[in-house]
């Protein structure tokens, strides 16, 4: 048996709810188990990332909780106030900037394109709102993915490797704007990243998984800001490569 369930949840400040709870969640393809009796809870505010292998069910497990797929078993409770943002942006290419940003929404022009102007503005790209797709860098294309998911002002945001196409200065960039955007909205967020010191800046919890389930949890107390540089993230860093298996030269 498995239940999606999405539940509302009041926008108080004070309402500490978990955006997402997960449990004994199965993914099945064929004979091949890619999840098996996973537990997640996630709360309202927090920063999840979920590290692993490739082909270890990480992307498998967002896309559950997005609704994008179905449990083989287990339940997954979710706030229905949610987002995803992928690898890619997933731009139309026929839509200018402001029209991506409001794909979906109804309410008259004027409406939409002063809301997308908010936004792109919070993201560096107010300047861009009539521009096309085409024109757009890998960075910029994502920063107006970001702003598209921002409009509705979600609890929950839902990432996919966001920053994985882009080259290193900008995902550095990308980096430092999610943060800003998730300290100043307070929404709820769970990564899947490759990276793990991109999973270490931005967290308060990182799991590992590995062998169809989450093997390891780690809890980011480092203080905010946090910097690359900064000699006290070693510690976590190896701690975490040597739970995927990776010797730290």
């Amino acid at each position: 048996m498995s239940a999606v369930v999405a539940f509302p949840r009041p926008r108080a400040a004070s309402d500490e709810a978990p955006v997402v709870e997960v449990r004994s969640l199965r993914r099945r393809f064929g004979e091949r188990s890619v999840l098996d009796g996973v537990e997640l809870t996630v709360g309202a505010g927090e920063f999840v990332s979920i590290i692993g292998k490739s082909g270890c069910g990480k992307s498998t497990l967002l896309r559950l909780v997005g609704g994008l797929d179905t449990p083989s078993e287990g339940t997954i409770r979710r706030d229905p106030s949610l987002n995803l943002v992928f690898q890619d942006a997933r731009l139309v290419p026929w839509r200018n900037v402001w029209r991506n940003v409001t794909l979906g929404l109804r309410g008259e022009p004027l409406q939409r394109r002063d809301g997308a102007r908010r936004v792109l503005a919070e993201v560096g790209l107010e300047d861009r709102i009539d521009d096309w797709p085409a024109t757009l860098s890998g960075g910029e294309a994502q920063r107006v993915s970001f702003a598209r998911a921002l409009l509705a002002e979600p609890r929950l945001l839902l990432l996919d490797e966001p920053f994985g196409a882009l080259d290193a200065l900008t995902r550095i960039r990308m980096q430092n704007l999610i943060a800003r955007l998730q300290r100043d909205h307070g929404f709820a967020a769970l990564l899947v990243t490759h990276d793990v010191e991109e999973a270490i800046l931005l967290s308060d919890r990182i799991l590992v998984t590995r062998d169809a389930r989450i093997a390891a949890e780690h809890h980011v107390t480092l203080p905010r800001p946090r910097h690359r540089t900064d000699p006290s993230l070693l510690p976590l860093k190896q701690a975490l490569l040597a739970d995927l298996g990776i010797a730290d030269a």
